[in-house]
């Protein structure tokens, strides 16, 4: 299920190519921080790229295709 309240900041990166932080990516996938983490752990959901030392973010197009997939899924 994908959330329905999207800021419209999201919105706009996510058509865009480039990344998403781990918030925004939450704002789209209704699932805490840990069921995430644990998705990411068995395959589920896409693996983050480090952006700095300390930092990492997710594709845009990876998120972009699970939503995809996940509203197919829905169907």
């Amino acid at each position: 299920m994908v959330n329905e309240s999207f800021s419209p900041v999201t919105i706009s990166r996510l058509t865009e190519p480039g990344f998403l932080r781990l918030k925004d990516v939450l704002s789209l996938v209704p699932l805490s921080r840990s069921a995430w983490y644990a998705g990411i752990q068995k395959g589920v959901y896409p693996a983050p790229v480090k952006i700095g030392a300390r930092a990492s973010a997710w594709r845009a197009s990876d998120i972009r295709e699970l939503l995809n997939r996940l509203s197919s899924a829905e169907a």
